[in-house]
């Protein structure tokens, strides 16, 4: 049974979750890591799109809501 996982410092690189934004938007992404943003002035979130190398986004820490893992 998948769980949610609602602090982003808990994700785990190179595994794919299902991850939920400020706006209850779900999507299925390759997380890679974080690092600080100084222009943001908090940390951003790092997306590959699942099987590729392509970042397809980056998102501030504050949009994070929730994810859980893709059982593959």
């Amino acid at each position: 049974m998948a769980y949610d996982i609602t602090k982003y410092r808990h994700l785990a690189p190179d595994k794919v979750y299902k991850v939920e934004n400020s706006e209850g938007d779900v999507f299925t992404f390759h997380y890679r890591g974080f690092h600080y943003c100084e222009e943001w002035y908090e940390d951003v979130l790092i997306f590959w799109e699942p099987g590729t190398t392509n970042k397809i986004a980056e998102w501030p820490a504050s949009e994070f809501v929730s994810a859980q893992l893709v059982e593959g």
